[in-house]
C-alpha cells in the first residue's frame, strides 16, 4: 500500500489530531476543529478539496438530531424531574443498598435509550450522593451501578448512543432496525451487568442503612420546579420516542422526529421557556456538536484522498475468507478501543472504512451491529472509555467521594468482556 505525497501529509495531520483527542493534551472540540482547518487549508491549496466537498463532508442529520435532542433534554432538566425520581426510588426501596442499586442503576440504564446519558449522570450524582450519605452507604457502588448501566441502556436505540445515530445516518437504518437488533442482547447485558454488582458488592450490599425514617420523610414533590412543564415535556417526549418507531412508515428521517419533538416541546411550553429561552440552549452541548463536525471534515478529507479506500481494498481479501472472524474482530477491536479512548472518533473513522467494504461486494450488515455493540459496550472497560464514566468520577470526586481507577475497573471491565461476550453470540448465532 504505497501513498503519494498529499496522502502522506493528510495522514500525518489525521494521526497529530487523533493523538492530542486521545491523549487529552488538548480539549477535544479544539483538537477536532483545529485538525479540521489545517485539513481544509492544506486541501484548498493543494487542489484536492473544494467548499461543496467539505460541506458535504459533514453529517448534517446526526448533528442536528442531537441538537434537538438535547434541546428536549435541556427542557425536562430544569423541571427536577431527576431529582424526584432518585428520591421515589430510594423511598419504594426503604433504604436496601441492593434495591436503591437497581432502582437508579436500572433508571439510568432505561432513560440513557431515549436521551443523553451524560444528562442521566450528571443530574443523578449528586442527588444519589445526598440519599447515600444520609443513610450512611457509600455512594460509590451506587455511583458505578449508574454510569455503567447508562453506558449499557444506550446501545439499545437509534438515539441512546451518538456511535448509533451515526451508524443510522451512514447506513438508513431505522428506530425499529436498532430495536429488533440491538435491544435484546442490551436487556439481557442489563441483567447480567445487575447480577455481576451483585456478586462484587455482596458484602456492601450487607450494610444496614441508618436514618431510614429521613429517607422515608423526604417529600419527592418539593423538588420538582415547574410540574407542569415536566409532565408537558414527558408527554412530548414519548410522542416523540413513538414517532421514532414508525418514521420510516410515515416518510420521516430520525433527524425531522427529533426536530418535531423539539419543535413541540419550545411552542408548548412556550410561556414558561420563552423568558429563560437562552437558559434552555445553553443545555445544548455545543462542544460536542463542533467536535462532530471537525471530526467529520477529518475523516472525510482522509477518505477523500483514497486512503480509506485503499485499506478497505487490503481487507477485503482477509474479510471474505474469515468472515465470521472479521465481524467478531470488529466488534472486540471497537469495544478495546473505545475502552482506551472516546467511542466517537472511533466510530467516525470506522464507518466510511465499512462502507468501502461494502462497495467490494461484502455483506457487511452484521459488522454495523458489531461496531455499535463494540464501541458502546467498550466505553465501560475503563473510566475513560464514555464521557458518563468521566462526569461521575469527576463530580463524585468534588463531592467528596473519590472513585478509584481500580474501583472502575474491578467493576468496568468485567462487565465490559461479559457484555462484548453476548455480543459475540448475537453476531454468530443472529446477525450473520
Amino acid at each position: 500500500m504505497e501513498l503519494n505525497t498529499v496522502q502522506i501529509i493528510v495522514l500525518l495531520i489525521f494521526i497529530i489530531t487523533y493523538f492530542l483527542i486521545f491523549t487529552e493534551r488538548l480539549h477535544r472540540t479544539i483538537a477536532a476543529l483545529a485538525g479540521a482547518v489545517v485539513l481544509m487549508i492544506y486541501g484548498k491549496v493543494s487542489g484536492f478539496l473544494t467548499s461543496e466537498d467539505i460541506i458535504e463532508m459533514i453529517e448534517y442529520e446526526v448533528i442536528f438530531l442531537l441538537t434537538c435532542m438535547m434541546i428536549i433534554v435541556s427542557v425536562l432538566m430544569r423541571t427536577g424531574f431527576f431529582e424526584f425520581i432518585a428520591i421515589k426510588a430510594a423511598k419504594y426501596a426503604r433504604g436496601d443498598p441492593w434495591k436503591i442499586m437497581i432502582y437508579l442503576g436500572f433508571f439510568a440504564g432505561f432513560i440513557s435509550m431515549v436521551i443523553d446519558n451524560v444528562t442521566t449522570v450528571l443530574l443523578l450524582v449528586p442527588v444519589t450522593i445526598s440519599i447515600a450519605k444520609t443513610l450512611g452507604l457509600s455512594p460509590v457502588p451506587i455511583l458505578l451501578a449508574e454510569a455503567i448501566l447508562s453506558n449499557v441502556g444506550g446501545v439499545g436505540t437509534l438515539i441512546g448512543d451518538p456511535p448509533n445515530i451515526m451508524i443510522a445516518a451512514a447506513t438508513g437504518y431505522t428506530f425499529m432496525d436498532f430495536l429488533i437488533y440491538l435491544l435484546p442482547p442490551v436487556l439481557i447485558c442489563i441483567l447480567i451487568t445487575a447480577l455481576y454488582f451483585k456478586f462484587y458488592y455482596r458484602d456492601y450490599l450487607k450494610t444496614k442503612p441508618k436514618n431510614i425514617q429521613k429517607i422515608m420523610q423526604m417529600d419527592e414533590y418539593k423538588v420538582i420546579k415547574d410540574p407542569i412543564l415536566m409532565k408537558r415535556t414527558l408527554i412530548i417526549l414519548a410522542v416523540t420516542i413513538a414517532i421514532f418507531t414508525i418514521h420510516h412508515k410515515i416518510g420521516l428521517e430520525p433527524f425531522e422526529v427529533a426536530a418535531i419533538g423539539a419543535a413541540l416541546t419550545l411552542l408548548i411550553n412556550f410561556r414558561r421557556v420563552q423568558h429563560d429561552l437562552h437558559k434552555v440552549f445553553e443545555g445544548v452541548e455545543w462542544p460536542t456538536l463542533v467536535f462532530f463536525a471537525g471530526l467529520f471534515i477529518i475523516v472525510g478529507t482522509v477518505e477523500k484522498v483514497g486512503i480509506l479506500e485503499m485499506l478497505a481494498g487490503f481487507l477485503v481479501g482477509f474479510v471474505y475468507e474469515n468472515y465470521i472472524l472479521s465481524n467478531l474482530l470488529v466488534l472486540w477491536g471497537s469495544a478495546l478501543g473505545s475502552a482506551i479512548v472516546d467511542n466517537i472518533p472511533f466510530t467516525a473513522t470506522m464507518i466510511p472504512l465499512i462502507k468501502h467494504i461494502e462497495e467490494a461486494g461484502v455483506n457487511v450488515e452484521p459488522m454495523w451491529w458489531a461496531l455499535a455493540i463494540g464501541a458502546g459496550f467498550g466505553g465501560n472497560g475503563t473510566p475513560i472509555g464514555s464521557s458518563a464514566g468521566v462526569i461521575t468520577i469527576g463530580l463524585s470526586e468534588k463531592l467528596g467521594y473519590r472513585i478509584t481507577f481500580k474501583e472502575w475497573l474491578l467493576v468496568g471491565t468485567p462487565t465490559m468482556i461479559l457484555c462484548c461476550l453476548v455480543g459475540s453470540l448475537f453476531v454468530v448465532f443472529v446477525y450473520i
